[in-house]
């Protein structure tokens, strides 16, 4: 239970055992108070007025219900929590029950499901569409947040979690770094196409770096990443990803790519390549012949890559260099039953250091038999198998294969009456 719930059941509990609490109660909402008073069908409450909807928990030191118009007029420190999912903070708030127009002023809201707040000097909300103006937005503490976002004007949609923002200005603490006129971003992790969380640094050698993602997902099982990139000293990219969940046990990822430098970079660093690009491709599956019946297991796990230097795997990110020059390729396979368990593994390995790659030593294939422990026909003998199977292979160098057999016995007799 969070904590705002906490202290919003503390406070019904202190007005229950108040001697001048009043309570009433309509078919749309129950309002308890000190003082309670009704003219007509206006209903006034003051002091510690608390009310409560299937749908609201509301606070506030003075409270006005017209049950004809169905609105809810409310005064100082009004404090609202709406679907447990938004909390808002103000002054002033009204709230137009029938039209589902909300105004407030000012207003502090705060997303309880991705702790993203925005405070705001005026507010209004027409069905599940909150209008703000003079606003700022952030994820860090109220107080002295680490960045923040202000703007002039904004739009927020409750049921969608989508935030439009316009004249957009990116502080970091209380420096202004980035202006824009328009900005818009989910407040939820809903898989939804647009613009996904954009990077951004500067580097001394490299200059200003900025990538974001288009994302592109049509249906729930398939979806498409296209990842552009600058780096204003350096040059500039671009990526795309395809992603494919073809059944409930397996998942396809390929993309391919290509960085190109700029003259006056790669002749300073004297790169291997001015344009580095590749491809990579990973498929995993799960229950291919195995039967969940006969309590079996299999998997495959196919991972390919090709690149024509390593400078491809380090341009697509903004995370420093690899020191890594080997790139490995593979395909696993397992199979795996209550009695018996193999895999066969290929590895190929790719050397980007070198510009012929005859000389890399390969694993092709590397095999694996196991036999659970078994009885033999001698009580409390017990036995277990395993078989491997390497065969290291290269075009230029030396080579090697290799099998090994390994029986363990165990043996195990009951001694001091157990």
């Amino acid at each position: 239970m969070s904590t705002l719930r906490k202290i919003f059941l503390f406070i019904v509990g202190m007005l229950i055992l108040t001697v001048n609490l009043y309570a009433i109660e309509t078919s749309r909402l129950q309002i308890l108070a000190k003082t309670i008073k009704t003219k007509d069908n206006l209903v006034t409450a003051i002091g510690d007025v608390f009310v409560y909807s299937p749908k609201y928990y509301i606070t506030a030191k003075k409270v006005l219900y017209d049950k004809d118009k169905s609105t809810l007029e409310m005064f100082g420190n009004v404090n609202i929590i709406r679907n447990g999912k938004t909390t808002t903070f103000s002054d002033y708030a009204f709230l137009d029950f029938s039209n589902e127009i909300d105004k407030f002023k000012p207003i502090l809201l705060i997303d309880n499901t991705n702790d993203v707040w925005i405070n705001s000097k005026k507010a209004k909300k027409e069905k599940d569409l909150l209008n703000f103006k003079h606003s700022t937005l952030s994820s860090c503490d109220c107080f002295d947040p680490a960045w923040s976002v202000s703007f002039t004007n904004g739009d927020y949609n409750l049921t969608d979690q989508w935030l439009n923002t316009y004249n957009t200005t990116l502080f970091i603490n209380e420096m202004p770094i980035f202006y824009t006129p328009y900005f818009g971003f989910s407040t939820d992790n809903t898989r939804r196409t647009g613009l996904l969380k954009p990077t951004f640094g500067w580097s001394k050698d490299e200059g200003f770096f900025y990538l974001q993602s288009m994302f592109y997902a049509p249906k729930q099982n398939w979806d498409i990443e296209y990842i552009p990139q600058i780096r204003t000293k350096r040059g500039n990219g671009h990526h795309i990803k395809y992603r494919l969940k073809d059944t409930a046990n397996s998942s396809f990822e390929v993309q391919t790519g290509f960085f190109k430098e700029k003259a006056t970079y790669f002749k300073r660093y004297n790169f291997k390549n001015q344009k580095h690009y590749g491809w990579d491709l990973e498929y995993k599956r799960t229950k291919i012949i195995a039967s969940n019946t006969k309590n079996q297991q299999d998997g495959l796990l196919l991972s390919l890559h090709s690149l024509n230097d390593i400078d491809y795997i380090n341009t697509q990110n903004n995370k420093g260099s690899t020191t890594n020059k080997l790139v490995e390729s593979k395909l696993n396979y397992f199979y795996n039953t209550n009695k018996y368990y193999g895999d066969i593994n290929l590895k190929f390995y790719k050397d980007s250091s070198v510009s012929d790659n005859s000389n890399t030593m390969q694993e092709l294939p590397k095999v694996h038999l196991h036999g659970y422990s078994s009885e033999t026909y001698i009580k409390n003998l017990l036995y277990s198998t395993d078989i491997k199977y390497s065969n290291k292979t290269r075009d230029i160098g030396l080579k090697a294969q290799t099998t090994t057999i390994f029986i363990p016995l165990t043996y195990s007799h009951k001694l001091l009456d157990d």
